[in-house]
Formats: structure tokens, C-alpha cells, sequence
């Protein structure tokens, strides 16, 4: 397969080379990280390795669809603005930290070698991950840099059944990536890879823990190699819930920008393998997956990014 993209940027400023690991405290994010204690500081010193600036803040990616799958299909032209993406998947330890819970079912026992707390967390429904991401931005930024308002909330024995749920862009807090966001990301961005079928590589045992290579179980992240990108386990460990709702599992065609999929819908995207596909098609970057938002499942996690304003 053939890549076919072009990088348009504002003010015609050519797209320099993105680099592979951003500081928390560059002059275009929208206020620095705040570190009032010691959780805190353990938080941004997460973030602070595992954020990468895939499309850096005043600049767009338009993507000409080539594929015949995934988010970049033939006769679909999309345009993606500025956003980081955190290189590791959501863990345990940074779960932990901004919630004081650990839902996973995966706490003990990890392999030999590994640190069972930098496992991906998992178990995590849709609700539980936008939870989190407003918890993390009301943590190290503002309240008011939270993407998402939730309302209207509905529990049975205790889990979130369903809620209303505004989603804003515009927000600079923590968020789900989009679907396209996560599939650009996950073939490399601007950097290439984009022959590969899975991320960062032609052969999955390069780049992912899934059956029978994982064991059974998940794994602390970033011990697979990563992408062009940087980014690790996009193939592979858990699976990751997106913003975008599923329809049909019909993707448009024709231009989009920075497209966010339906209005409405009953189920949430998933991307990306996990520890117990048994197929090596479930980990293909182009491979689409759907949930209802509240199911929790030892499989599923998530990974967080950001926009990046001016």
C-alpha cells in the first residue's frame, strides 16, 4: 500500500519534521502544568515522558484516502489540526493516581521482569475514560480546560449506564483521540510507516502482545518496539476506546475536518489489538471495533491526547 498524504499549514509556513518528544512547558501550550504535590508531580512527570506532539500546534495534516479500510479510505480527504497523543497506554499506576481506584483485572502476577503497575489499565468502560480524562485536566490544568460535560447520568450497581455527554475540541484538557487521530498516529503521522500493517512494523511480533505471544495476560507497556512515531502498543495489549460513535461501520466519503464520527449512536469505536486477539486482522491499524460505552472488559483501556491550541 501506497501513502498518499499532503501537509498544508497556515500562513503557507512549511510543516517542519515533528519532534518525537515535547516538554510540558512549551511556549505555545496554553498554561503549564500545575504540580501543587507530590501526586502531581508523579502525574506530570508521566505525562512529561509519554506525550508526543503529532501535529504541532498552528499547523494541519490533510490526509487523500487511499486505503480500502480504517479511517482513510479511498474518496475521503481528511484534515487534522494540532494534537499530542500519549505514547503508552493509559496505566494502572497513572489509573491509580488521578482516581484512587484500580478497576483492572490484570493487578497481580505480572510476567517476569515487569512492573505490574505499568501494565495498561483496563476494565475501564467509555464513561470511566472520559471520567478520567476531566479528572486528570482538573488535576495538572484547569476545570475549565475539560472537554467533556456530562450530564443527565444514569448508574446501575454503581456503573454508569448511560449519560449525556458534550464533546468540545476546542478544549485544551485530556481527551479520547478521535478515530482518525488514533489511525494517523498509529501508522506514524507525517513520519511514514503508512506500508505497515500493523504499528511500526510488517511482522506483530515486533510491535505487539496479542495471542499466543502475550501468554494470557497484558503487559507493562512500551516493552514492544514503537512506531516511527514513538508510539508503542497500538497493535496489541489492550484495545482502545475512541471519541466516535459507531453507525453501521460506515465511514463517509468526501472531505472531513478533524471529523468526530456521528451525532449519535448506541455503540463507542475501538481501535488497536489487545492481549487476547486471536487474529492477527484485530490488530491491523485499519481494524475497526465497537463497544457499548459502558461495557467494562479486562481487554479494553484507552490512551489520552490533547489538542493543541494556539
Amino acid at each position: 500500500m501506497k501513502k498518499l498524504f499532503t501537509l498544508a499549514v497556515i500562513l503557507c509556513i512549511c510543516l517542519l519534521p515533528l519532534t518525537a518528544q515535547v516538554k510540558l512547558y512549551k511556549e505555545n501550550s496554553t498554561r503549564p502544568y500545575k504540580m501543587q504535590n507530590t501526586a502531581e508531580r508523579r502525574i506530570v512527570t508521566w505525562l512529561e515522558d509519554a506525550e508526543i506532539e503529532v501535529i504541532p500546534a498552528g499547523q494541519f495534516a490533510v490526509i487523500e484516502g487511499s486505503f480500502k479500510d480504517g479511517a482513510f479510505i479511498k474518496g475521503r480527504d481528511v484534515a487534522l489540526h494540532g494534537y499530542t497523543m500519549c505514547k503508552y497506554e493509559v496505566t494502572q499506576e497513572l489509573y491509580q493516581l488521578v482516581t484512587g481506584t484500580n478497576p483492572s483485572f490484570f493487578k497481580v502476577d505480572a510476567p517476569n521482569g515487569e512492573d505490574k503497575m505499568k501494565r495498561p489499565v483496563e476494565n475501564v468502560s467509555w464513561y470511566d475514560a472520559i471520567i478520567f480524562c476531566n479528572q486528570l485536566t482538573c488535576l495538572v490544568m484547569d476545570e475549565r480546560d475539560c472537554v467533556y460535560t456530562i450530564s443527565n447520568i444514569k448508574k446501575e450497581n454503581g456503573q454508569i449506564r448511560s449519560a449525556d455527554v458534550q464533546i468540545d475540541l476546542k478544549k485544551p484538557g485530556f481527551r479520547l483521540p478521535t478515530e482518525a487521530e488514533w489511525e494517523f498516529a498509529a501508522r506514524g503521522g507525517t513520519r511514514g510507516g503508512w506500508e505497515y500493517e500493523y504499528s511500526g512494523a510488517k511482522r506483530i511480533q515486533d510491535v505487539a502482545f496479542w495471542q499466543p505471544s502475550s501468554g494470557g495476560v497484558t503487559h507493562e507497556v512500551g516493552k514492544k518496539e514503537a512506531n516511527v512515531l514513538g508510539m508503542y502498543d497500538m497493535s496489541g495489549n489492550v484495545s482502545e476506546w475512541c471519541n466516535d460513535w459507531w453507525v453501521d461501520g460506515k465511514i463517509p466519503k468526501g472531505s472531513a475536518d478533524d471529523p468526530i464520527g456521528p451525532e449519535k449512536g448506541d455503540r463507542k469505536i475501538i481501535r488497536g489489538g489487545a492481549y487476547d486477539s486471536a487474529a492477527q486482522k484485530y490488530c491491523y491499524v485499519t481494524y475497526r471495533g465497537h463497544l457499548m460505552p459502558f461495557y467494562q472488559y479486562n481487554y479494553q483501556g484507552f490512551r489520552i491526547c490533547r489538542s493543541v491550541l494556539e
